[in-house]
């Protein structure tokens, strides 16, 4: 599914598109360890890190991509340089498919595309001086003799911010610290003169007096070197700051992609508006309400039908014929999920009666929808029998759309796609 706007379709048309990505899909077999296979045999599970991402990001053009811990981001910016094979779908790099590139296209592949990894502390081998790290992927791809490489090293130093670049050359990693190790990395990423940047979390280890230095050396070098790169947070005031547009994930998808300044101002999919809300303002004095979400990021391997987003989703939508509060209906919602599932959660010492139940959940006694109110109940006055036909019942009168076949993306605005029902211009939903 395709998150580029029409206004980004424009601009990618005027310009050259240096990554496309295309249904792209990585899926990690759950049992992968030698041992793991020995004990429980080969696995028909995977885990669903990305699942069907199509996106384009044009030469020159800073992109972000954020969402919670375990979404897959990181595997998805890794998959897109190939540190990862994908599972399916293309990678389309300066318009040359590199889906299946091995062997010498590869590592010339290699050259094109680099990456710098978020810990500085783990990233660089320690029995290196920095000299011979920024140095050795000259050697491994046979570039130059020995001073003109000992040339592009210390002009790489010297970009990175590590000057004079002599004094630091023959340093070894445990006497830089965390600020001066990064521009290490930043440094070997470079010496290679890329146009491809993968920056994962580059400054989440760092102190905060350091992240400013650090990100304004990513923001000249993309300006002197007019490199294209993919930045990947989950700081969202960090990606504003340094990137044209972004993508946000969840649960292995893309679910909304527009420019920075409207993702942060003016999100479009609920799971993004309840990430900005998270975000820390400055100012004490906005009015902003914060979005609770309600339960845990669902299990990666079983996912969710539907729209992933939805068994947490404020907004989620109700069937055409129930007529209920946003809130109650979200309240019903996560009693009949947990029903379905036989996953109360109720206290050990709970009496699991209708009126305990509903309590817990905060469903009032009685819901002024009937139609509603008469489907619960039945459900709930069954709940310890199993029945299997009440559950069933339960299960199809109050399905939401949200929860059927798969969602498709829709144009939110002129410059945002966003993967939500609410958005359908032919459908009967409103945006609230």
């Amino acid at each position: 599914m395709s998150l580029t706007s029409e206004t980004d379709e424009r601009a990618t048309q005027a310009d050259d598109v240096k990554l496309r990505l295309e249904n792209l899909d990585k899926h990690f077999a759950v049992n992968q360890g030698i041992l793991s296979r020995i004990l429980r045999g080969e696995s028909s599970q995977y885990v669903h890190a990305v699942d069907d991402v199509s996106v384009e990001i044009a030469d020159g053009e800073a992109f972000g991509l954020a969402g919670e811990s375990g979404c897959g981001k990181t595997t998805l910016g890794k998959t897109a340089i190939k540190l990862t094979e994908p599972t399916n779908g293309r990678i389309i790099f300066d318009g040359e498919d590199v889906t299946d590139l091995s062997g010498g296209d590869l590592k010339a592949f290699r050259r094109e595309a680099q990456v710098i990894h978020q810990n500085p502390y783990d990233s660089i081998n320690p029995r290196f001086t920095v000299y011979e790290w920024v140095e050795e992927p000259l050697i491994v791809h046979d570039i130059g003799t020995p001073e003109e490489r000992e040339a592009r090293v210390l002009e790489t130093l010297e970009m990175a911010g590590l000057e004079p670049p002599e004094a630091y050359a023959h340093e070894y990693p445990t006497e830089l610290s965390g600020g001066e190790r990064q521009r290490v990395g930043i440094a070997r990423a470079l010496v290679l003169e890329p146009s491809f940047l993968l920056a994962d979390e580059p400054a989440s280890m760092l102190d905060v007096s350091i992240r400013a230095s650090i990100l304004e050396v990513f923001e000249r070098l993309q300006d002197e070197l007019g490199l294209t790169a993919l930045y990947i947070s989950h700081d969202l005031s960090l990606l504003k700051h340094i990137c044209d547009r972004i993508g946000i994930m969840y649960l292995g998808e893309l679910v909304e992609v527009g420019p920075a300044d409207e993702i942060i101002d003016n999100p479009q999919h609920p799971y993004t508006q309840a990430l900005v809300s998270s975000v820390p303002r400055v100012d004490p004095d906005v009015d902003r309400e914060r979005i609770e979400l309600v339960g845990e990021v669902p299990d990666a391997v079983d996912v969710p039908s539907g729209c992933r987003f939805h068994p947490r989703c404020p907004k989620l939508i109700p069937p055409e014929d129930v007529d209920l509060e946003q809130d109650v209906w979200r309240a019903v919602a996560n009693l009949r999920r947990d029903l379905l599932e036989d996953d109360l959660a109720l206290a050990d010492d709970e009496t699991p009666t209708p009126a305990a139940i509903r309590a817990e959940y905060g469903v009032p006694d009685e819901l002024s929808d009937s139609h509603v109110d008469e489907v619960l109940s039945a459900a709930l006055e069954t709940y310890t029998q199993s029945d299997e036909a009440t559950l069933d019942r339960l299960r199809e009168a109050l399905e939401s759309p949200c929860e059927r076949g798969s969602i498709p993306t829709y144009q939110a605005t002129g410059v945002q796609r966003s993967q939500c029902l609410l958005h359908d211009p032919d459908g009967p939903y409103q945006v609230e």
